[in-house]
């Protein structure tokens, strides 16, 4: 039997075990970093399958994609509720990568694009929000120092432009739930009565049908 609503996490290219993963519910969304090739989504029904950019997609080609959900917004899923969305990360390792083959300027909204989602955002108030990202204060949660420190960082918790636009909007109005990826861990936790929960690569969050409008 298929679950209502899907959120899958960081898929990195595993198209295979995306596809397998989508399988198994009537709406899905996956939360950033799908990967730099989208051939792969051309026979997935983008009406009941979505996804968000993430800091390892490939935005030469992104917009092309009837899957991708775009920069920020609103997803009305049906008989499940409204869900707010933002693309977008920090590569903490750009330096590493190459323009234009894993690593892509775009990967974060411009100061522009951060202020018209956070008015839209102020203007919804929405119970459930899904980034690939996530709020300043939530950052020490789940980030690993070691690997800062392996790419020459001696600050764990470092600003970057997506984390502040998050936390902006939590300090404009608390969702009742924040899902993320990004981050390669796993995390479940209630802060200052948001839960937050941060999604593992592949990992997976199953809903059944008016969960938002439960809330």
């Amino acid at each position: 039997m298929k679950t209502h609503v899907r959120i899958i996490g960081d898929v990195h290219g595993l198209s295979e075990r995306y596809l397998d993963l989508i399988k198994k519910s009537e709406y899905s969304l996956q939360i950033g970093d799908m990967g730099f090739n989208y051939e792969f989504l051309n026979n997935v029904d983008p009406l009941h399958h979505k996804f968000i950019g993430g800091n390892h997609d490939n935005y030469d080609v992104i917009e092309e994609c009837d899957n991708a959900l775009g920069d920020f917004g609103v997803w009305s899923i049906p008989t499940f509720g409204d869900v707010f969305f933002v693309r977008g990360a920090w590569s903490i390792d750009w330096k590493m990568r190459t323009p234009g083959v894993d690593f892509w300027p775009d990967e974060e909204l411009s100061m522009q694009k951060c202020a018209e989602a956070l008015e839209l955002y102020t203007a919804i108030r929405p119970k459930m929000i899904v980034t690939h990202g996530c709020p300043l204060e939530v950052v020490q949660y789940v980030t690993n120092p070691i690997f800062a420190a392996n790419c020459g960082y001696t600050e764990s918790v470092i600003k970057t432009r997506t984390s502040q636009l998050l936390q902006a909007m939590t300090e404009v109005h608390r969702p009742k739930i924040h899902i993320f990826g990004h981050f390669h861990v796993n995390f479940d936790s209630w802060i200052d009565g948001t839960r937050y929960i941060c999604l593992g690569e592949c990992e997976v969050l199953d809903f059944t049908k008016k969960y938002v409008e439960s809330l």
